[in-house]
């Protein structure tokens, strides 16, 4: 097991938005991960719909 470091809010939001898609944070960087070095049947995750929040 190794760590990695993100910035806290582009973590706090890929989580937010794994979640939302019906997977946990870490699952999505793993699937990443497994695609990205090439992984026998390894499947990228679905980019989200970006969404800027409501200026106000």
């Amino acid at each position: 097991m190794v760590r990695v470091w993100a910035p806290e809010d582009l973590w706090t939001n890929a989580k937010s938005i794994a979640t939302a898609s019906g997977i946990d944070g870490s699952k999505a960087v793993l699937a990443f991960l497994r695609w990205y070095t090439g992984e026998p049947g390894a499947q990228l995750p679905e980019p989200a719909t970006r969404k800027e929040p409501d200026r106000a």
